[in-house]
């Protein structure tokens, strides 16, 4: 029955683009905060910087 109704809602949800990407915007965005990855953000037009900064060994954080 649970894959009907979400099955369902994903339909009704596809009908209109804007909304299904803001879902799936909001469902990455979870995921990528449940996985508690480090996330290093870089301007738009970095060049090099994003490769360089990602190349770059983590350091370890304490555990919270």
């Amino acid at each position: 029955m649970r894959p009907q109704i979400v099955g369902a809602a994903l339909e009704k949800i596809s009908q209109d683009p804007e909304i299904a990407r803001a879902m799936f915007h909001i469902l990455e965005t979870e995921n990528i905060l449940s996985s508690q990855a480090d996330i290093t953000l870089a301007p738009k037009h970095a060049g090099l910087l994003p490769e360089i900064l990602s190349a770059q060994e983590a350091v370890p954080r304490p555990k919270a």
